[in-house]
This record gives structure tokens, sequence and C-alpha cells, in this order.
């Protein structure tokens, strides 16, 4: 039951991205000017979502339940697709809140497919012990992409707005550290537990 619900977010996932990504971009382009530039606004995102999770859950049950091991290929575009849709998902409520123009655009999606794939590529191929040295890692490169939407696309450059919005990101990112360590803790002891012992000086 697991394994097939892992594959109704997967393909919902990869569906909206590509749905919404065209839908958006066409809005976008279609409405592109100086000063203004109109998106797809959430609740329409939503609907896509909910859309793509409804045929995908239909197709999945439908298909045959024969388990295969995913291609490289498969993987990529699984996580890819899943953090482009959380992500965009928080940016759109994002820009829901503080309504400001030119944040939520054709470039931001941009940026997000970028985030998602370079993103994506680190975690099925860049394999770190330490999950100290992971996280600084990857608080570095999220906090990037953080800093060019909610700090510069966002217009939060100076005074307090600044301080606030990397605050923000400070405090969020080490919550979701501290309590994802705490949940895989005991999953990764089971996993050095069932690693075969092997005496140096046998």
């Amino acid at each position: 039951m697991s394994n097939i619900f892992k594959k109704i977010i997967s393909s919902t996932c990869l569906s909206y991205t590509i749905s919404s990504f065209i839908l958006n971009f066409i809005v976008w382009i279609s409405s592109h000017s100086i000063n203004q530039s109109r998106m797809l606004e959430i609740w329409a995102n939503i609907l896509i979502l909910l859309v793509c999770f409804f045929c995908c859950t239909i197709i999945e049950c439908r298909k045959n339940k024969k388990e295969a091991k995913p291609k490289f290929i498969v993987c990529f575009a699984s996580i890819s697709s899943v953090i482009y849709t959380f992500s965009t998902m928080v940016t759109n409520t994002v820009q829901y809140i503080i309504k400001q123009e030119n944040f939520w655009n054709g470039y931001t999606l941009l940026i997000l497919l970028l985030f998602s794939i370079i993103a994506s590529f680190l975690i099925l191929k860049i394999k770190i012990k330490s999950y100290l040295i992971a996280s600084i890692l990857n608080f570095f490169i999220i906090g990037i992409f953080y800093y060019i939407i909610f700090v510069v696309k966002a217009g939060f450059l100076k005074g307090n707005l600044l301080l606030i919005s990397t605050s923000i990101y400070f405090i969020v990112y080490m919550a979701s550290a501290v309590i994802y360590y705490l949940i895989t803790k005991n999953n990764r002891k089971k996993q050095n537990s069932k690693k075969d012992y092997k005496s140096l000086f046998s």
C-alpha cells in the first residue's frame, strides 16, 4: 500500500510539474509587460494539483502491480518533481500573502525548476555520511535559492525586512534539520546494526 501511495505522489508531482509549468508560462508570456506580469493564482495551481492527483490515483491503481527497480532517470524526475511541486506551492502561498509585484512570475518558475534539478542531483549522486556536514552543505545550497527568491525578488533587501526574511530561513531550516535527525535517528541505528562486523585483526 505504501509503494502505491509513493507512486501516486510521484506521478502526481511529475504531471503537476509539467502541466503547471506550461500553463503558468503561457499566462505569464501572454500578459508579460514592463510593469505587470500575471500568473495563475494559488487556487488555480491547487486545482491543477488536485486534478493530477485524482487522475494519477486512478491510473496507478489500475496499473500492473509488478515491482521493478526504477532507473536513475525515473528517480531523478520523481525527486525533481516533488521538490518543484512543494517549492512552487510555498512560493505561490507567499505571493498570496505579500502580494509583491513581479515576485511570482516566469523567472521564479525557472529558478525553482533549476533548484529542483540541482537538489535532486545532489540527493542521488552525493552521499555524505556525516549528517552535520550534509546539513551545512544543504543549508548553503538551499539558502542561495532562498535568498534569490525570498530576499532579492521579494524586495526584502534593506533593514528589518532583510533581517526578518533571513531569520525565518535560519529558524525554519534549523527546526527542520533537528526534527529530521530525530525522526531518522533510529533508522540509521538499525541500518548500522545490520551491517556485518569485520575485525581488523582477522
